[in-house]
């Protein structure tokens, strides 16, 4: 009886002793994740779900998707087919948990899907300085799904990280009909779906939200937001099409 006892104490030691390195792996991961988000030479998906392989599947899919659009836009010539086959030949990919949920990150890089290399495929163009505030505004509680997962276009909303990048992304959604219309924080209409690049005064992107009525969530964190969080912040906000199915 008391070797079972010393038994059971050495193994709840053990695990003590686990937890900060399983969470330091998942911090490591995490860290990872957020250095290829902002690296321009990769293309990646993620998706959050109950089951691992349904997350995997899920942000596999979106990647794909990401990738033909990307092959569309910027190289029309190239054969999108052969580019998804390359992809899924060299995808990588992470995994770490968000609560109790299996969070699925997968990537790529463009030149393992491309064989060109276009100097031209960053080029950032100059807007109006930042201009728009945001006030006080009531807070407002309200309940939130359980599951939230990004559809291909907030996929890349959280890739914005710049303002100088909001105008090209903004441009490019014209271009391909995908947009209703966009403007500065002051003329966001007040219900409907719509979301928001809300960036500060060193011009980088501190959060993508997408806002439907009293609902704000953060993109980036899959969790309620509110824009009282962002004072002395600037925001565009955008309403995307329907998707056509």
């Amino acid at each position: 009886m008391e070797m079972k006892f010393k038994i059971m104490i050495l193994t709840f030691c053990m695990f003590c002793c686990s937890l900060p390195i399983v969470a330091q792996q998942a911090n490591d991961v995490t860290k990872h994740i957020n250095s290829i988000k902002r690296n321009k030479h990769y293309l990646y998906a993620e998706a959050t779900m109950k089951d691992s392989v349904e997350a995997y599947q899920s942000a596999k899919a979106i990647l794909e998707t990401i990738v033909s659009e990307w092959i569309h836009e910027q190289y029309p010539d190239e054969n999108i087919e052969l580019c998804i086959v390359k992809t899924k030949e060299h995808c990588q990919q992470l995994q770490t948990l968000r609560g109790y949920f299996f969070r699925a990150f997968v990537y790529v890089q463009k030149k393992d899907i491309l064989p060109v290399n276009d100097p031209n495929e960053m080029t950032i163009f100059q807007i109006n300085p930042i201009d728009s505030l945001l006030g006080d505004l009531p807070v407002v509680k309200v309940p939130v799904p359980q599951i939230i997962t990004l559809d291909v276009e907030e996929q890349r909303m959280i890739d914005v990280y710049k303002f100088d990048e909001i105008r090209p992304y903004v441009k490019g959604l014209e271009k391909m009909d995908k947009i209703i219309k966009y403007g500065k924080y002051k003329t966001m209409p007040a219900n409907g779906l719509c979301h928001l690049f809300i960036y500060n005064p060193q011009g980088e992107v501190v959060a993508v939200l997408r806002k439907e009525d009293a609902i704000i969530i953060n993109l980036r964190t899959l969790q309620q937001d509110n824009i009282t969080n962002y004072k002395n912040c600037g925001a565009i906000w955008l309403q995307l099409k329907p998707v056509q199915e």
